[in-house]
């Protein structure tokens, strides 16, 4: 073979060994790396409160009748037995465990004026301050809300008590007035106003 020949043979391997060299991979590309493995919530293996109103009290707030007047009864209030002495006379009687133990609600009826009964709840306290008085809407009409502190005189042989305070209201009924009161220490007494003033304003005759 001339050296012209030989040197077009090796020319063209040249070549082919080239373009196989560029040639696109017919390989496919790698999988992308498996991200770590987690729960089936999704949550990484985290626990979850999937169940958070396990224990939850199903107990709503309704309305309850005591003596011709309905209210609507906070789910949080305890009713009171009433003993032998405040029955007949009470209509019911409820602890508000929120406010502490020695605070307490109690509804009833009367006749009477209302000043005759506001200047014997006077009567109860001494050495506060003078006595509040407000109004709201109560069974479609004004009510009379009446603040007292002091020392308490319960009566009925039942002893004194420094530091207390009582909330009343009293809805007019015609012929008779209806009351509920709110008494006890003064810090348990303030603590639970809010929620007893809603309690009175939600009133209605049954």
């Amino acid at each position: 073979m001339s050296c012209r020949c030989l040197a077009a043979v090796i020319a063209s391997g040249l070549i082919q060994f080239t373009l196989a060299g560029c040639s696109p991979s017919t390989e496919p590309p790698a999988a992308p790396p498996t991200p770590p493995s987690s729960d089936a919530t999704g949550t990484g293996g985290l626990e979850t409160g999937s169940n958070s109103n396990e224990g939850a009290s199903d107990s709503v707030d309704e309305f309850q009748e005591f003596d011709g007047m309905k209210f609507l009864v906070p789910a949080s209030w305890e009713s009171m037995e009433l003993s032998g002495m405040q029955k007949g006379i009470i209509a019911a009687k409820f602890s508000i465990p929120s406010a502490g133990n020695d605070v307490s609600l109690t509804l009833s009826t009367s006749g009477g004026s209302l000043e005759d009964n506001i200047r014997r709840w006077q009567g109860q306290f001494s050495g506060g301050p003078d006595i509040v008085t407000e109004s709201i809407k109560a069974d479609g009409q004004d009510a009379t809300v009446v603040r007292l502190q002091g020392t308490f005189s319960p009566g009925f042989g039942r002893p004194s008590q420094d530091g207390y305070a009582m909330t009343g209201v009293v809805i007019p009924m015609g012929q008779t007035n209806y009351y509920i009161k709110l008494t006890g220490p003064i810090e348990g007494v303030s603590s639970a106003d809010a929620e007893f003033i809603e309690f009175c304003k939600s009133a209605r005759r049954g």
